[in-house]
């Protein structure tokens, strides 16, 4: 359809959008159509690396992707100067050996060879594979995925069952007898999503023999979904090793296990042979030795992880750093059968070394050195040449590609590789600051000033915070909830780690149970009268907050206890209204069970105590409420509650309201739109009276542009 020339090109409005903003910032434009690089594949040797790139359209509301190659090589080589060829269209692969990537497109799976143009189709799979991962052997490349099938765990049969009455049923009535009916945001299907492997001969990669179902026989889940990804298994020495939740049900207990599967015997063993609480993030070293993460508490998943090892010759599970006050996220194994733990700490991303020793008792670790202190670290890998290869963000770069020799080189830098992004400027770099809460325990946050930062000036303040509620601000990059965006729009801005954040210790962490509405609550307000006191920048008259998830259940919270009228306007993304209700209308019941201390009839003290709708008729701070259609973990009656309550004082308010989306807004174009609602929302509220017409007027303009944006989008799809 022909574009209406009364309309102005998409392309316009976000070049336009800086100018608008005075100078080159991080518009909303800008933040949401930036490159967004994932982690980097590596080959075995560590000298070549597949960077998956996402590039957001925002003319079609689409992300298209692509793969690029980067050389890593070696000395000056690292010093990279332009963005990395492009290798293929395609969003994901997998290295099968040193000069041989494959990766998908639809249901075929391509090989492409390092330096050379062409690609060739080397499997024809019957359905959608993911979560690719190989490894070698003298005769062999077995490729190992992971399939959504159905109860027999045939992959060929999933056409035919796709297409059956009971699989069209479905789709029209679905029945549930136990477990997850709807999780997150999908209701739970018929498939299940189960592991395969096949045989590649090693010269031309032709399949040799059939799929093999790692986890035939069983309802064995992995990745468990909705959320879980590679990371749930693990593929070498002629193994698969992976997590998978068993036993009790799923919807009150937490409770995962790894298993390990030999592939030339189909031989299985269960690795935790200590159950518990979850169990994951399975790494092989050997034939004969696994480690993962593992949690004490079932129903808790918050617990600590800690390092645990699995012998297969004796069957003896081992727990490792059972002080170490760190919950890990991730292993990855040295070369030398030493491993690299990830974990957050202090608001990083941290990378630890652990040296493992064996000897005739078993095995046992040093404690933890770290060698990576900052970042928001991921997919750590140990080259031949004894560097260290990893992908890092931070809150002023989305992911790039590192390495750690004697000194850090950036080897990419995809966000100022990008031209409409090369020189905006970010402002200063955040800085940490620390400060007493409740029960004077120290508290934590991050501070952003604008570009273009003058000390002179009067700043507001926003007050951003994070979900979890055991989660945290790291030093990462995010499209959503961006600390620099809303800086960018002239706030300084203060992230709040209060207690229930993690990174600070297990104790930090557990101060939120059973407290969510006194102890997080005056960790933020003490938090924002110490950067009142301390940075004399910041006008006390105009102080807004934010918050999603648990932050959104804040900032309701906050709404009936801010007497003192601290706060001028409040944004509740997706958060909790009424705490006894959530729990009835919720998918996890483990979670509130856990920081409410059991079930609504069992300590409906604590429920009723912390509950924001007991205050409800305090309400009187201007607050704009969104919610997405499909959150299962917070049922969008929490929203309509906040709403009418809102409405019916006649308080300033606003419902932004997205049908096709989850717990988070990740569509670009809804995303655009919530940027400017949201900032338009926070602006409106935080100018001075002599400035307030002003504010809404640019507030009504940001909308329109949105609006005209979506208009166009319409059209286009026409």
């Amino acid at each position: 359809m022909r574009r209406p020339s009364s309309i102005l090109p998409i392309a316009a409005l976000v070049a336009t959008a800086a100018a608008d903003a005075g100078q080159h910032v991080l518009t909303p434009e800008l933040l949401v159509s930036a490159p967004r690089p994932g982690a980097a594949i590596f080959n075995p040797s560590g000298t070549h690396a597949i960077v998956p790139v996402g590039y957001p359209d925002l003319e079609t509301g689409q992300v298209s992707s692509a793969l690029h190659h980067l050389d890593i090589g070696a000395g000056d080589a690292w010093d990279a100067r332009s963005q990395p060829a492009e290798f293929a269209k395609a969003s994901t692969g997998v290295f099968l050996n040193d000069r041989d990537f494959a990766y998908l497109n639809d249901t075929s799976l391509y090989v492409k060879r390092i330096g050379d143009d062409q690609s060739r189709e080397i499997v024809k799979f019957p359905t959608s594979v993911s979560n690719l991962k190989s490894f070698a052997t003298d005769e062999y490349t077995t490729l190992v995925f992971t399939a959504d099938v159905y109860d027999d765990s045939d992959l060929d049969a999933v056409p035919k069952h796709s297409k059956s009455a009971k699989a069209k049923e479905w789709k029209r009535a679905r029945t549930y007898d136990s477990g997850f009916a709807r999780h997150w945001d999908v209701w739970t299907p018929l498939t299940r999503s189960q592991i395969f492997a096949v045989n590649l001969t090693n010269e031309n990669y032709e399949r040799d023999g059939d799929w093999f179902a790692v986890q035939n026989s069983t309802e064995h889940e992995t990745p468990v979904g909705p959320l879980g990804d590679a990371s749930d298994f693990d593929a070498k020495h002629n193994l698969v090793v992976y997590t998978t939740k068993t036993g009790a049900n799923v919807t009150w207990h937490t409770q995962q296990d790894v298993f390990a599967v030999r592939l030339d015997t189909g031989e299985q063993f269960k690795c935790t042979q200590t159950t518990r609480g979850w169990s994951g993030a399975p790494a092989i070293v050997d034939s004969d030795t696994i480690f993962f993460l593992q949690q004490h508490r079932d129903g808790y998943e918050s617990d600590r992880k800690r390092l645990q090892s699995f012998e297969i010759s004796t069957g003896k599970q081992t727990e490792h750093l059972s002080d170490w006050d760190v919950s890990p996220s991730a292993i990855t194994v040295a070369r030398n059968g030493s491993l690299y733990l990830t974990a957050e700490q202090d608001a990083q991303e941290r990378v630890f070394f652990v040296n493992v020793k064996r000897t005739d008792d078993g095995i046992s670790v040093d404690q933890p050195v770290p060698v990576i202190h900052t970042g928001g670290t991921t997919n750590v890998k140990e080259a031949k040449s004894g560097a260290l290869l990893y992908t890092s963000s931070s809150m002023h770069h989305p992911n790039d590609v590192f390495s750690l020799t004697d000194k850090t080189s950036r080897l990419t830098n995809f966000f100022r590789w990008s031209s409409s992004h090369a020189d905006i400027d970010l402002g200063a770099e955040p800085k940490r600051f620390e400060y007493p809460g409740s029960d004077e325990v120290t508290a934590y946050g991050w501070l952003l000033t604008p570009p273009g930062f003058d000390e002179s000036k009067q700043y507001p303040l926003a007050v951003l915070i994070h979900g979890g509620p055991e989660g945290a601000w790291v030093n990462s990059w995010s499209s959503r909830w961006n600390p620099a965006v809303f800086a960018a729009q002239g706030f300084v801005v203060a992230t709040i780690d209060p207690s229930g954040s993690t990174g600070y210790g297990s104790e930090y962490t557990e101060r939120i149970l059973l407290h969510w509405g006194d102890r997080p609550y005056e960790d933020i307000v003490r938090g924002v009268h110490h950067v009142l006191k301390n940075e004399q920048y910041v006008d006390s008259s105009r102080v807004v907050a934010a918050g999603a998830s648990f932050g959104g259940y804040m900032i309701n919270w906050i709404a009936g206890h801010n007497d003192d009228g601290l706060f001028k306007a409040l944004v509740t993304h997706d958060g909790v209204f009424d705490t006894t209700a959530t729990w009835f209308g919720t998918d996890e019941l483990y979670f509130p069970e856990a920081e409410f201390g059991g079930k609504p009839w069992e300590a409906n003290t604590t429920y009723a105590e912390f509950s924001p709708s007991k205050y409800a008729h305090k309400w009187t701070t201007p607050h704009l409420i969104v919610h997405g259609g499909l959150d299962y973990r917070l049922d969008v009656s929490q929203a309509m509650s906040a709403w009418n309550t809102l409405q019916r004082l006649g308080t300033p308010s606003r419902l932004l309201y997205f049908p096709d989306e989850g717990h988070w807004v990740l569509n670009p174009l809804n995303s655009l739109k919530w940027h400017h609602e949201v900032l338009g929302w926070l602006k409106k509220y935080s100018t001075g009276a002599q400035d307030s017409s002003d504010a809404q007027d640019e507030q009504q303009s940001s909308v329109a542009k949105t609006e005209q944006l979506t208009t166009l989008i319409i059209q286009n799809q026409n």
